[in-house]
């Protein structure tokens, strides 16, 4: 089967290289990805699917290639009128991730078996039933579920999940809603699989299963924005929004006023790590102050070289041939600087 909904990545006027997506999906951050994932608008995909099949992907892309969906030209491929075409129309048919950011912000894979639990003990604690199998065998769920019931009130978490259940679902389209919450096991009633849910709506069961990944973690931001009890156990499987670790260390010596050299010194890592780390920052950071990697000179050098806003197709080899001395790292920074301002202004 062709895989379709891989072509919304791609663009009719823009090449992009497939390894770009593979890695940001997979979550695997490094400088180039990182960077190229910022020019594609990919960054919100960051591990929306950390354990993507790299062979499989690689063959759905050769068949997009091979069944004329997508043109492949110096190793970057263009979205076809016949890949737009069929996407429209796929589009039409098919559910697409709503915020995939969330899948960087929670860890899905946790927070669902700790919904699952949830749900079902508050339905069978509101029947007052406690003669019952879990439904889910994740022990570390199982855990956070025993002890947030232990410290909370009972007779106050039930009307509460109740009340912010039925509002989260009546701003969701109700086709999604059915489907999510017919995959729940509740008092005197069994809950459905991905399978079932796809034999009794006619979807395919991706998704089905988009469906109930998307509202999950809609429903945990939901949950967490209302603070309170529930946003105590979903911080349990919030990720870290910031920096990689090791970025943010070097990050925060630039922020002291640390240059290049003492970072390494201080950090005992090669130069070309130091400098990788602040490409990263440089992108991956709200409020970087460019101005304390790029001096008056550099920006002056920089902009008279390359004056255009065709970004991808800079060369550094052009500052290069210009007779000026200046590191990689900060010809990236400046084309970070350059294509975040750009975004502003569109």
């Amino acid at each position: 089967m062709v895989e379709l909904r891989l072509l919304d990545f791609f663009s009719i006027d823009q090449p992009r290289r497939q390894a770009v997506l593979r890695q940001i999906l997979k979550n695997k951050v490094t400088s180039s990805s990182i960077y190229w994932g910022l020019r594609y608008n990919y960054l919100s995909y960051l591990n929306v699917f950390p354990e993507l099949d790299e062979k499989n992907y690689d063959r759905a892309i050769a068949q997009l290639i091979e069944e004329n969906y997508l043109s492949k030209k110096d190793n970057k491929l263009l979205l076809t009128i016949k890949g737009k075409n069929a996407l429209d129309e796929f589009k039409q048919q098919h559910y697409f991730i709503d915020k995939p950011q969330l899948f960087n912000k929670y860890d899905l894979k946790l927070w669902k078996e700790i919904l699952r639990l949830m749900i079902q003990v508050l339905s069978e604690l509101s029947f007052e039933n406690r003669q019952y199998y879990v439904v889910s065998q994740n022990l570390k769920a199982q855990f956070y579920i025993k002890k947030w019931l232990y410290q909370e009130k009972r007779e106050v978490l039930i009307p509460q999940f109740k009340e912010y259940l039925l509002d989260f679902l009546g701003s969701q389209p109700k086709d999604k809603s059915d489907i999510f919450m017919n995959s729940f096991v509740g008092h005197g009633l069994p809950g459905y699989t991905i399978e079932q849910l796809s034999e009794f709506t006619g979807l395919a069961t991706a998704d089905i299963q988009i469906v109930i990944d998307d509202l999950s973690l809609k429903f945990a931001d939901y949950l967490n924005q209302k603070g309170g009890n529930y946003s105590k156990i979903v911080n349990l499987v919030s990720r870290s929004q910031g920096l990689p670790t090791s970025v943010e260390e070097t990050y925060t010596l630039l922020q002291k006023g640390f240059t290049v050299e003492k970072i390494k010194q201080i950090r005992r890592l090669k130069e070309s790590t130091i400098q990788e780390h602040l490409i990263i920052a440089s992108i991956l950071s709200n409020n970087f102050d460019y101005h304390q990697v790029l001096t008056s000179e550099d920006h002056r050098i920089l902009q008279n070289i390359y004056s255009d806003d065709n970004l991808d197709d800079w060369k550094y080899q052009d500052l290069e041939l210009s007779g000026h001395q200046m590191p990689f790292y900060k010809f990236r920074i400046y084309q970070v600087q350059r294509s975040k301002l750009n975004n502003d202004r569109t």
